[in-house]
């Protein structure tokens, strides 16, 4: 499991002349959907993921989304969410603007198959990461999950009762519904769990599972 901090994005990020800039030149993948559903300005890594589709067409059309996808990606600009798209390898992540806009932050990440990505370059983005192993029953993780749930470092891990402990006892029941739905299929799933921060504040993130199969 992967988790990825979601501080908010200021609301009036792609209003001002001055952020647009900043943000046509930053290396993520951004891009703003009108009020009608329309991507009318992406930075260059968005348009990059686009295949250089034309502006103001349909968000998913720009993206070349299947019918699933696109649904998947209307409710998550509906509800201001994430939503993980083209089997995984995908994430899409919408924000309130002030004009009733939409902010799309798109991120390409590797589908649950695919090669684990090298441990320094998990290191440098700051990603937590578990591992659960379902014969020992026993969860691992890395420095940065650790920081988040103030766990002690043990080469035992740590239980799935002791890490759900740490999480909101009303977030309990989608995060088992996440990790079922991985295990039973090939797409990887996502949802936002309040977690308890060693400083004892609840502290949301976004939760990503996908199966590894031996």
């Amino acid at each position: 499991m992967t988790t990825f901090p979601t501080p908010p994005l200021p609301a009036a990020a792609l209003d001002a002349g001055a952020a647009a800039d900043l943000l046509a030149a930053s290396a993520a993948a951004l891009a703003r959907v009108d009020r009608q559903g329309r991507v009318d300005w992406a930075n260059p890594a968005a348009l990059a993921l686009a295949g250089g589709a034309p502006l103001l067409q349909p968000a998913a059309s720009w993206l070349g989304l299947d019918a699933a996808d696109s649904e998947r990606l209307a409710q998550a600009l509906a509800d201001g969410a994430g939503a993980a798209l083209r089997s995984g390898a995908l994430q899409a992540r919408a924000s309130a603007l002030a004009d009733g806009a939409r902010a799309l932050t798109l991120t390409p990440l590797a589908p649950p198959h695919a090669a684990p990505i090298d441990a320094r370059a998990v290191a440098i983005a700051g990603l937590a990461c578990w591992r659960h192993d379902l014969e020992s029953g026993r969860i691992s993780h890395n420095d940065e999950a650790r920081k988040i749930i103030g766990a002690a470092a043990s080469p035992e891990g740590m239980t799935i009762q002791e890490l759900g402990s740490r999480v909101h006892p009303d977030d309990r029941a989608a995060g088992l519904a996440a990790s079922a739905a991985a295990l039973a299929g090939d797409r990887a799933t996502d949802t936002d769990l309040r977690m308890r921060s060693p400083d004892g504040h609840w502290r949301t993130i976004l939760t990503r599972r996908g199966a590894e199969r031996d």
